[in-house]
């Protein structure tokens, strides 16, 4: 029996996304477990099977590829928590990540917070900052501003602050993806930070001082009032396309303050 030009289009899409898999585990270079390898290599054999005998995935077929991404999305400390999809499948974090509609990774990222704002009283704390529309987003209750300090944890990807954000001493490397933030963004002290995302927006002023490791801002930031930059040595040019208080390139030169 010969294919229909649907069910081609299907069997090529579940390959590529069989592909880009192998490809992301290829790409983030994590040593994988020993159930977890094992679970994903039987997986892949199996939908491979299925692909050269031109049949269609079943949706549980299809499934294993999400719970591999979401071990993947953990943080290293979670990883290791998580030897098997199993363990991580039957966790209190996995349940509550579910739940909201979010992935553990933005859970347990926001439970840190909370934990770190107010050790004694951490659930009222996630309660008060963080709310989940149920569609993958954190959004943080508009009458707060958020001020984190000496925070060594991840940041949630897909977080929207509706007003002011200080992040200071922070420990890691980068801001999550799709980080937006409503009002002024003070950014200070994070030593270890080397880059901000592509397509950063910032409702108000944009202010990042006293980070030495800063070297890149990516591609099509939006800055609603001012940038203001200060002591980030290696940052040596802002991108090509962006925008700050509505204006672009050298109009919007007298919205930047920049002393490196």
């Amino acid at each position: 029996m010969v294919a229909n030009p649907q069910e081609n289009q299907s069997l090529q899409a579940f390959e590529e996304k069989l592909a880009s898999l192998e490809a992301e585990i290829a790409e983030k270079k994590i040593k994988l477990p020993p159930d977890i390898f094992e679970y994903v290599k039987e997986h892949f054999l199996a939908l491979q099977r299925i692909s050269r005998e031109r049949k269609m995935p079943t949706e549980k077929d299809m499934e294993f590829m999400e719970h591999v991404r979401m071990w993947l999305s953990l943080d290293e400390k979670h990883r290791k928590k998580f030897s098997s999809i199993d363990t991580m499948l039957n966790s209190k974090e996995y349940r509550e990540a579910v739940k909201r509609d979010i992935t553990i990774s933005q859970y347990t990222a926001c439970v840190e917070i909370a934990e770190q704002s107010d050790p004694e009283h951490s659930k009222v704390e996630f309660s008060r900052l963080f709310k989940f529309p149920g569609d993958g987003r954190v959004v943080s209750a508009q009458i707060n501003d958020i001020d984190i300090n000496h925070y060594t944890g991840p940041l949630p990807e897909n977080w929207e602050i509706n007003r002011n954000f200080e992040l200071r001493m922070f420990n890691g490397d980068k801001l999550p993806k799709n980080l937006k933030v409503g009002g002024d963004f003070i950014v200070s002290n994070c030593l270890n930070l080397k880059s901000i995302p592509d397509n950063f927006v910032v409702g108000g002023t944009f202010e990042i001082k006293k980070c030495p490791a800063l070297a890149k801002i990516g591609e099509g930031l939006k800055v609603g009032k001012r940038l203001i930059i200060k002591s980030c040595h290696k940052l040596k040019e802002l991108p090509s396309n962006y925008e700050v208080g509505g204006r672009r390139g050298y109009d919007a030169a007298g919205l930047i303050s920049w002393n490196s």
